[in-house]
């Protein structure tokens, strides 16, 4: 059924998506049962702690601010392993010490420790990769007024509360209900 329907699902998506095709099948199912509103439960991980992230998260925060040498270390050695077109064991080694060195240089913050575990890139190539009209005011791959505002709203918190935010807020808010929506 995925084989056969998939030209369809993917002609009615306005955009790329990672969660949009999972929805698109349980949907059309739905609708083919003959119901015309489901719940979803979309947003129970972000805020029941579902999600690894929520144990992964604070830890490497923690982590960040007890291993400095470590971050330095990881800082020299991402100078000299830079990704590599063609090679791609080189390429995805350069990129996971990169984002080694990202964690590590959250010096504790969960905001930005959050951001990279949920990155594709690690920050240096993803500035590699974009434009200068858009690499502007980032900070771990947020804008920075974005990141501020985050930073605002999960420093005071305990480590659950702000996860759930991030959560809500990132994953939730900026891909999950898009693509849902999709």
């Amino acid at each position: 059924m995925f084989r056969g329907q998939l030209a369809d699902a993917l002609g009615s998506l306005d955009q790329p998506t990672v969660d949009g095709l999972n929805t698109y099948f349980v949907s059309r199912a739905v609708r083919e049962a003959g119901l015309t509103v489901a719940l979803a439960g979309t947003g129970g991980d972000e805020l029941f702690g579902g999600y690894p992230s929520f144990r992964d998260v604070p830890w490497a925060a923690a982590g960040a601010v007890g291993l400095p040498r470590c971050r330095r270390i990881c800082c020299v050695a991402r100078q000299y392993c830079h990704p590599c077109p063609g090679d791609v064991r080189r390429s995805v080694a350069a990129d996971a010490l990169g984002k080694l060195g990202d964690a590590l240089a959250s010096r504790g913050s969960l905001v930005d420790t959050y951001q990279v575990s949920y990155a594709l890139f690690a920050s240096d190539f993803a500035r590699e990769l974009l434009t200068r009209s858009v690499n502007g005011d980032f900070h771990v791959g947020l804008p920075g007024e974005v990141a501020r505002e985050l930073g605002e709203l999960v420093d005071s918190r305990r480590p659950w509360p702000a996860v759930s935010t991030l959560e809500l807020w990132c994953f939730l808010g900026e891909r999950l209900l898009r693509d849902t929506d999709a």
